[in-house]
Formats: C-alpha cells, structure tokens, sequence
C-alpha cells in the first residue's frame, strides 16, 4: 500500500549559496558518511530529505529526524531507525533522482509492506 509521495525541486545555485553561509550545515548533512560528500551529492541529499518529508503522513512529519539518506554504490537508500528499531511496520522507500546544471529533482514514494 502507498502511504505517501514527495517531489523536491532544488535550485542548485540557491543552494550552494546557502552552503557558503553555513558551512556547518553542510557538515552536519554529511555525517556518517563514509566518502568525501560532493555539493551534488549533498543537493541530491536534501532534495531526497525535503520529498520524504512531504510523503510522509502528517502524523510522522516531527519525527523526519529518525530517517537517513545513504548513498552506497553510487545509489540513494533511505534508512527508517525508528521502524527498524521498533519492527511494527515494514516500509520501502522508492526514490528517484534527476541532477541537472541548475536543478535537482527528487521524488519519494513511501510504501508498506504488509508481513
């Protein structure tokens, strides 16, 4: 069952400007990461971030906090440490990402599997 959709539009030059101005944000996106994190990457990131946050149900949007986006092999996941941990839910995030010069576009669909 689809419990929700996101879409992120990024204006790329808006956001590395804002990077510029806070260099701690970029620090704190880039936490856990094992890899040197590219601007894109972190613009991919956010991107993914704010269309979860619009997928998910109103009731779950204060805990955006317990969500993750890794990328390993050159692929997006996200990672949900609060149904993890808890094991009531099952959920699979299904992303979708464009980079182009000036935008980055994400989309976020959040399904759950019945166990």
């Amino acid at each position: 069952m689809i419990v929700g959709v996101g879409i992120d539009l990024l204006d790329c030059e808006r956001f590395e400007q804002a990077l510029s101005r806070t260099p701690e944000f970029a620090r704190k996106m880039s936490e856990g990461q094992n890899h040197l994190v590219e601007t894109s990457d972190l613009a991919s990131t956010f991107a993914i971030m704010e269309a979860l946050f619009k997928a998910l149900p109103n009731q779950e949007k204060s805990e955006i906090a317990n969500y993750k986006v890794r990328k390993t092999n050159g692929a997006y996941r996200i990672e949900d440490t609060r149904f993890a941990a808890v094991k009531k839910k099952s959920r699979c995030f299904h992303i979708t990402l464009t980079n182009e010069s000036k935008f980055t576009l994400a989309v976020v669909i959040i399904e759950e599997i019945k166990n």
